[in-house]
């Protein structure tokens, strides 16, 4: 027999559990339908954050590779800044 729940929530982490072959007695789901009420209520708070239309995306991060002095030397020769479009410069390759 199908249980029905009035709380949506609980809902989907049971089916979502089921999907993934989980099993867990009353109390533990009731603890874990809890936690992601928790993460619900972070993400909602996250998403409801106003964000104007102007708003542009970060830029594209550009890992610098090479050694610990390789580095170095690159970012006193001001390469790396360029590439990674820090200290007012941007530029391409």
């Amino acid at each position: 027999m199908t249980q029905t729940h009035d709380n949506p929530l609980e809902s989907y982490v049971r089916a979502a559990l089921a999907l993934q072959g989980y099993t867990f007695d009353d109390a533990e789901m009731a603890e874990i339908v809890l936690q992601f009420a928790r993460l619900e209520a972070v993400a909602r708070t996250v998403f409801e954050w106003p964000l104007p239309c102007a708003a542009e995306p970060a830029p594209v991060f550009r890992p610098v590779i090479g050694s610990a002095a390789d580095i170095a030397q690159q970012i006193a020769a001001g390469h790396a800044q360029r590439r990674l479009g820090i200290g007012g410069v941007s530029g391409a390759d």
